[in-house]
């Protein structure tokens, strides 16, 4: 009995520390859908949630847990909140951007082409919105 105690105390701390929540992503805000959206400390999404988030406010994922959690940050500690209650949560923006070594600045490789239309076209059309857009003369209001 006390060895099978023993072999308990030694091994809690070991599960205790492969739960606990990490932040693996870059954060990026989501908005919480129609449903408010509970905040859980741990993967046990039976008991009841620590904090409870309104509906459409505003959550920053910094990981994802599994299928159906993520991790997000409020207040600087971490919680599990369900996917489901995200309304515009989309896995790809996790996705790291291409970042260069030495000015990290992010770095885009290739042209995309446009059919039917030449670089020289779009360059123009640019060049004419950018014009009408942004008048050279300073605005200033008459009084």
């Amino acid at each position: 009995m006390k060895a099978a105690l023993f072999a308990c105390v030694l091994v809690l701390p070991l599960a205790a520390s492969a739960q606990t929540l990490r932040a693996t992503l870059p954060p990026i805000t989501y908005h919480v859908g129609r449903v408010s959206a509970p905040l859980f400390h741990s993967p046990d999404t039976t008991r009841r949630p620590s904090f409870v988030v309104p509906s459409l406010a505003e959550v920053v994922v910094v990981g994802r847990f599994s299928p159906q959690l993520v991790v997000a940050r409020r207040d600087g500690f971490l919680y599990l909140t369900p996917i489901n209650r995200l309304s515009d949560y989309d896995p790809e923006d996790a996705s790291p951007l291409p970042l260069d070594p030495q000015t990290q600045l992010i770095t885009y490789q290739g042209v995309v082409q446009v059919p039917g239309v030449s670089q020289a076209d779009l360059y123009a059309r640019a060049r004419a919105w950018a014009t009408n857009t942004y008048s050279t003369t300073p605005n200033a209001m008459q009084q």
